[in-house]
C-alpha cells in the first residue's frame, strides 16, 4: 500500500516527517538555446532559488529531521543556499554514479566542462536525526561488468542480492534511469537503511510504498510508465 499523495503544500501534515527527500525543480540558465531542450524546464514547471526558498518545507519536519536533497553539479552553491533558506543545516553529501542503461560502461551525459556521469545528494538536518546504521557509504554506484562483480563467478550484475554480498549491504545499486528526473528505486532502501520514517518525498513524480508520502505538481505521473516507460 502506498503512502499519501499531495498536490498542495497546504495539505501536507505539519511537524510529522523524520526524513524529507527533495528533488528541487531547478530553473537552469543554459548557454545555448539547444541546452534548454535537455534542461528541466523542458519537462516540468521550474522555479528560482528565491521562489523555492519561500516554500514552507521546514514546517513539515519533525523536531529531528534529515533532508535528502538532489543537487546538480552546476547548482551546488544554489542547493546549499536553498537548504539554508528551508531552515536545515548542511551535514554531508553523497554521489549517485550512473552506469549506462546496459551496464557496460559509465553514463556519458550532458554537462558544463565535464560530461555528467553522476548526480549529487546533499544531506541536511534539523536537530540530530538518529542513524539506524553506521555502515552506509556515500558512494551510490552500480558496478560495471569489469568492476565489482566482474571477478565473482555467476554474480548477477544488477541483482541487489549479488551486490549486497560484495558490498556488505551498505551500498545502493541501480542502473541509470530512463525517464527525466526518475530516481533509482534502491535509493529509497538506502534512505530506509540510514533513517527511520515517516518519509516525505517532495517534487518526485513517482510514488513509493507504505510510509512514503509524496507531494508535487506531477505526483504519481511516472507510476503508469514504469521503468521502461520512456527515455530522455
Amino acid at each position: 500500500m502506498s503512502g499519501q499523495v499531495y498536490t498542495s503544500f497546504e495539505d501536507v501534515p505539519r511537524g510529522l516527517y523524520q526524513v524529507i527527500v527533495a528533488d528541487p525543480p531547478w530553473a537552469q540558465i543554459q548557454r545555448t538555446e539547444a541546452g534548454y531542450d535537455k534542461s528541466p524546464q523542458a519537462h516540468y514547471r521550474c522555479a528560482s532559488v528565491a521562489d523555492m526558498g519561500a516554500w514552507p518545507v521546514r514546517r513539515f519536519a519533525a523536531s529531528e529531521c534529515a533532508l535528502i536533497m538532489w543537487a546538480l553539479a552546476p547548482m551546488l552553491p544554489h542547493a546549499l543556499e536553498l537548504m539554508r533558506l528551508w531552515g536545515f543545516r548542511f551535514v554531508t553529501s553523497a554521489a549517485w554514479a550512473k552506469a549506462s542503461e546496459t551496464g557496460a560502461k559509465w553514463a556519458f551525459g550532458t554537462g558544463h566542462v565535464l560530461r555528467g556521469a553522476c548526480e549529487f545528494i546533499l544531506i541536511g538536518a534539523v536537530g540530530h536525526p538518529k542513524r539506524l546504521s553506521k555502515s552506509v557509504r556515500n558512494l551510490i554506484a552500480p558496478p560495471t561488468p569489469a568492476d565489482l562483480v566482474g571477478g565473482i563467478p555467476d554474480a548477477p550484475g544488477w541483482a541487489d542480492e549479488g551486490i549486497d554480498a560484495v558490498m556488505g549491504g551498505a551500498a545502493l545499486v541501480d542502473r541509470r534511469t530512463r525517464i527525466h528526473s526518475e530516481k533509482p528505486d534502491s535509493l529509497y532502501r538506502w534512505i530506509e537503511t540510514l533513517y527511520a520514517g515517516p518519509y516525505l518525498d517532495l517534487f518526485n513524480r513517482q510514488t513509493r510504498g507504505a510510509g512514503w508520502d509524496c507531494m508535487g505538481d506531477e505526483a504519481g505521473k511516472l507510476d503508469a510508465l514504469g521503468r521502461d516507460g520512456g527515455r530522455s
